[in-house]
């Protein structure tokens, strides 16, 4: 759903169907999952969540909505990716593809919404290092 949202024109009611859609779904996964042991599913949904709150905030964003506004969002991602990977590391260990990802939408994040290159960039190495653990530094993901 949330990928249906993400080229949909900004900030447009379809676009928020899209992204309600998504988050009810993934609040379903994450109720059901959170019941049982730790794992890499309800990392993986959690992650899913972080993504569709990313894609929100660069649609408000996009629309020249208050940086308030859009900022809000955009650390509610961030929480989001921190959970998903704090869930990730107990499930299958730090070194898995789905970090991979986490790190990778840090990156971005704090790069180019929050304005924390040091930050970004850590996340972005830290994302390099597990591709290259996950797939072997010959791999293209990880080269």
């Amino acid at each position: 759903c949330f990928k249906a949202g993400c080229v949909c024109e900004p900030c447009s009611a379809v676009q928020a169907d899209y992204f309600d859609e998504a988050d009810a779904c993934i609040a379903e996964a994450v109720e059901v999952l959170a019941g049982a042991r730790t794992t890499q599913i309800l990392g993986e949904a959690v992650l899913v969540g972080g993504v569709t709150r990313l894609c929100r905030a660069h649609s408000l964003k996009r629309v020249g909505r208050p940086e308030a506004e859009w900022r809000q969002v955009a650390l509610e991602a961030m929480s989001q990716f921190y959970h998903a990977e704090a869930i990730l590391c107990l499930a299958v260990g730090p070194f898995n593809e789905k970090s991979i990802y986490t790190h990778g939408n840090l990156g971005e994040l704090f790069l180019q919404d929050l304005a924390s290159p040091l930050l970004g960039l850590l996340h972005m190495r830290q994302s390099c290092i597990v591709a290259s653990r996950v797939f072997g530094h010959q791999h293209a993901n990880a080269s």
